[in-house]
């Protein structure tokens, strides 16, 4: 309800200023692994859920591949299933103990096509356990025609820089704004694609102030 009214968004996203029509969609899935907790020097009494899970984070890289082989979009590229977290204690510098659970956390970025419930199931299928599923984003996409789209492009050309579509490898908040409000989203920002989430994030202040000027330009080509 918050987006009605508005006629397109602006997602200062670093892209290398590239105008960005598409963007993976996302999938955060968390898997519990249960076992029985036990001494470690008498593994026979217990149930280690750890090997269930490194065996199931070893399969997950042929589910991958076989996705990877049926997509790959031209400006998305391919979509991954990474694992991002493990997690299996007993307790703090408890080294001597079999956890009662191991956690395994999922960063699944998908591309047009990929249907999300029928991956969640294969995941599923693979690991043998249940699993929670605690974000769903789509991938989505703007028309290269629309006019919020012709406005940035021209906005570059009028201060000289390159035209270069491309597409988001993450998702961002213009992902909901497209998937759900409808709304046409340009995702263009200045800055390396693959700076985000790194402890060293920076962007250059030439590049800030060049993309200031771009969104001058095309806030007022848009709006005229």
């Amino acid at each position: 309800g918050l987006a009605r009214g508005f006629r397109g968004a602006l997602v200062a996203e670093p892209e290398g200023m590239e105008v960005c029509l598409w963007q993976k969609g996302a999938l955060r899935l968390r898997l519990r692994f249960l076992g029985r907790m036990a001494h470690g020097a008498m593994p026979y009494a217990g149930d280690n859920p750890i090997p269930k899970a490194a065996q199931f984070v070893l399969g997950l890289q042929e589910l991958e591949r076989r996705l990877q082989e049926a997509y790959n979009h031209p400006y998305l590229g391919l979509p991954h299933l990474t694992p991002t977290r493990f997690l299996a204690s007993a307790g703090e510098d408890q080294l001597n103990v079999i956890p009662a659970q191991a956690e395994v956390a999922l960063d699944v970025r998908t591309v047009p096509g990929v249907d999300h419930g029928a991956l969640v199931a294969e995941v599923q299928a693979l690991a043998k356990v249940g699993v929670e599923v605690l974000e769903d984003r789509p991938p989505v996409e703007t028309p290269g025609d629309d006019p919020l789209v012709q406005a940035a492009e021209e906005a570059l050309r009028l201060l000289g820089l390159p035209v270069r579509r491309g597409g988001v490898p993450g998702a961002t908040d213009g992902t909901f704004l497209r998937a759900w409000a409808g709304l046409p989203v340009v995702v263009m920002g200045p800055g390396q694609k693959t700076l985000p989430h790194q402890v060293d994030e920076w962007v250059d202040l030439g590049e800030v102030v060049l993309a200031a000027r771009v969104y001058a330009a095309l806030a007022v080509l848009f709006l005229e």
